[in-house]
Order: structure tokens, then C-alpha cells, then sequence
């Protein structure tokens, strides 16, 4: 695979890249995230690439929120939770994600966006 068209996702679902899985079955993977904006963050991906969530059929896309509820209740049952975070990604890698991760009380979301987007140097 050339560097431009190498994806890291679909390394790490293929196990060319080591990762802590927390879910898998034939279609989707929930990983935890390498580079966390926050503690106890997983991204959701499908194994085959697909960039956006818009691309994927009506079933796919259920199958998928099934999986994000599943390791949502995962997270908050760890982090002895009242509810969690969901982001639906796929811009700056080309590999449609969905990053699960607990929400905290003490960080307000747009705060917690714009510690992310700082750390991406967005803003």
C-alpha cells in the first residue's frame, strides 16, 4: 500500500497495528483510541473501508449504532457513568469512525471540542 493511500484504521483492524480491543464481530471493530482527546475513548469502525457514515446502507448504519451502544454501556459501566459522548468521524482520516468516550462532568463539551480541535491545530 502506497503512503497516500495508507489508512490507519484499516491497519488496525487488519492487526498490521497493535490495538486493545473492546468489541468485534464480522463487520464492525471498537478499539480503544490511540491518541485520546479523553480518558477511556474508543472509536467504532466498520473492517471494510468507508469513508463517510452517509455512504453505508440502512442496515449497516443500525448494525453500527447497535455496536456503539454496546461499547457505550462498556465505557459506562467502567467509569461508573451517568451518560457518554458520541462523535461521528472520518475527515482527517478517511476511515469512518465513531469515537465513544465518557462524558465528564467537570468538562463542558465545547470545552472539551475546543481542547481537541487545539490539539488537531484547528484553531
Amino acid at each position: 500500500m502506497a503512503e497516500k493511500d495508507r489508512c490507519v484504521l484499516c491497519e488496525a483492524v487488519g492487526v498490521e497495528l497493535p490495538s486493545r480491543k473492546v468489541y468485534e464481530d464480522t463487520s464492525f471493530l471498537a478499539i480503544l483510541d490511540v491518541n485520546p482527546c479523553a480518558e477511556g475513548r474508543y472509536l467504532v469502525v466498520p473492517k471494510t473501508h468507508t469513508a463517510r457514515f452517509n455512504e453505508m446502507g440502512d442496515d449497516e448504519l443500525a448494525h453500527l449504532f447497535r455496536v456503539v451502544k454496546i461499547v457505550a454501556r462498556k465505557i459506562k459501566k467502567a467509569f461508573n457513568l451517568e451518560s457518554i459522548c458520541v462523535f461521528i468521524r472520518g475527515r482527517r482520516i478517511s476511515h469512518l469512525c465513531v469515537a465513544v468516550f465518557p462524558s465528564m462532568q467537570r468538562i463542558r463539551p465545547a470545552v472539551f471540542l475546543n481542547l481537541c480541535l487545539r490539539e488537531l491545530k484547528w484553531i
